[in-house]
């Protein structure tokens, strides 16, 4: 099983103990609704839903993200049908403000390109989440577009930017 290791975090892939806290964590409104396949109320059904097709992927790449041993978000990157990767991540609301998105996020798309050779990665955010955008920009991304995102949490389809890494 794959593990990244950063200076404070560890990602390691979703198992069955994490889903206490994926339903604390992400039961969340100011959490969920900047995630477009996150329903609100989240049940343990879900997370066990979510760990299990975690286990499934072939590629491995989704990530719970760690920091003294406490699950505190997820990170991912998702195949495309065109070959490319999006980019997804989030963080309990309790650690908000303190890098730790940044620092997994740019993790995993060094451990993408480095390692499973990556080229394309995307990654999309829901307009008015400006800590997103300037996460994005910061490891690189450019806008490369627009389009509207069906939100589970919030049951409707919100505008979301689109922006593009390519190595």
């Amino acid at each position: 099983m794959t593990e990244i290791q950063t200076k404070r975090l560890i990602l390691r892939h979703p198992v069955e103990v994490d889903a206490p806290s994926l339903v604390a964590r992400l039961n969340d409104f100011e959490v969920s609704k900047w995630l477009a396949q996150v329903p609100l109320p989240y049940t343990h059904t879900d997370a066990d839903e979510w760990i299990q097709l975690c286990k499934t992927d072939m590629l491995k790449l989704n990530f719970s993200i760690h920091l003294d041993g406490n699950l505190i978000g997820g990170v991912g990157l998702t195949a495309q049908p065109d070959g490319s990767h999006e980019l997804g991540y989030w963080l309990g609301r309790d650690y908000w403000g303190f890098g730790f998105a940044t620092e997994a996020a740019t993790a995993l798309v060094d451990y993408g390109i480095t390692e499973r050779k990556l080229g394309t990665i995307i990654a999309t955010y829901f307009v008015g989440n400006d800590t997103s955008a300037r996460i994005l920009s910061k490891l690189g991304f450019k806008t490369s577009g627009s389009k509207k995102i069906f939100s589970k949490s919030r049951d409707e389809e919100v505008e979301a930017i689109v922006m593009t890494l390519n190595r």
